[in-house]
């Protein structure tokens, strides 16, 4: 199925990707003429020439469900290799009530959720702003009608994407919620959803809403919630990932050496914490003429070119 088709089916869906395990009506039918083949050159061939067909055929079913296989994994994987900084790394060995992952080396929990699994997926034909880049993303059922995303540490500017979330009633049928409460935290739509004048809520504007969320906090714990007086019915799947600026590269580092401290990136007057032997020591960048032998202990001299006779009267 693809998603264009799956945003505009009202019947029960395993699945929010296209399902490609097993061979097409194509393929069975290309395997029924086939085999009907093999058994004309059988009798009127005999049986070697019809023995050979047979070998052929099989090669050729081989063949067929390899790329059935191939296809699976093109469209639907639970592990990619590098993911973009800055967007959220699930663990491609939690599934079902419990996703595990990492964002920006921050480790992340999500629970309870219902039928969940890690695939990956193009919906820049939705969300624009993901780009044409292929991203991991969680498939869960609307029955989770409230799931917590823990973080280890404090993330900021945190960014939800959310794809295909359903409304209430779609078809008749109970599918989803009118309003998605992600509490916890303040926050803007960006894309897509319009904001509950009702409290920190955002309604589904039409049958099936995809759109962003930027937290305006620094989020550890909070909580997205279906805002509705109705269960929705199980198999009907919605998606979210979600990111965050990378933390920038730490201006001063430790040399190999364990002793010497570079900051070339800083600015006279920046400081920064280094951890030597166990203790963070914060140095500050200085001029040669800012060095004393208070603070020289702490100082990062990268830039300077001389200090001759700098300490020379120095008892």
């Amino acid at each position: 199925m693809t998603m264009n088709a799956y945003k505009n089916n009202t019947a029960k869906s395993p699945s929010l990707l296209p399902k490609v395990f097993g061979l097409g009506q194509g393929q069975e039918q290309g395997q029924e003429q086939g085999q009907e083949h093999v058994h004309g050159q059988g009798r009127g061939r005999g049986h070697r020439n019809g023995a050979a067909a047979a070998v052929v055929f099989v090669l050729a079913l081989l063949l067929s469900v390899s790329t059935a296989v191939s296809s699976v994994f093109a469209q639907e994987t639970v592990f990619v290799e590098e993911q973009e900084e800055g967007f959220a790394t699930f663990d491609p060995a939690s599934h079902n009530e419990t996703i595990t992952g990492s964002l920006n080396g921050v480790g992340f929990t999500i629970t309870p959720l219902d039928s969940a699994k890690i695939a990956t997926a193009n919906y820049s034909n939705v969300i624009p702003s993901l780009g044409s880049t292929q991203r991991q993303f969680v498939d869960y059922e609307t029955t989770s009608a409230q799931f917590t995303i823990t973080f280890d540490e404090p993330i900021e500017s945190l960014t939800i994407y959310a794809v295909y979330f359903r409304n209430q009633t779609i078809a008749g049928n109970v599918q989803g919620y009118d309003r998605y409460d992600f509490t916890g935290l303040p926050s803007i739509a960006e894309e897509g959803f319009t904001n509950d004048t009702e409290g920190p809520a955002y309604l589904v504007n039409t049958t099936f809403t995809s759109g962003v969320i930027r937290f305006t906090g620094s989020a550890t714990t909070f909580i997205v919630k279906g805002v509705d007086d109705l269960t929705p019915a199980p198999d009907y799947p919605q998606a979210f990932t979600f990111s965050a600026p990378p933390p920038p590269a730490p201006k001063f580092l430790l040399a190999d050496n364990g002793i010497t401290v570079t900051c070339d990136d800083a600015a006279v007057g920046e400081t920064g914490v280094v951890n030597i032997g166990g203790s963070d020591v914060t140095f500050t960048k200085r001029t040669a003429a800012a060095i004393t032998t208070e603070n020289a202990a702490t100082t990062c001299t990268s830039g300077i070119t001389s200090m001759f006779r700098k300490f020379q009267n120095t008892v």
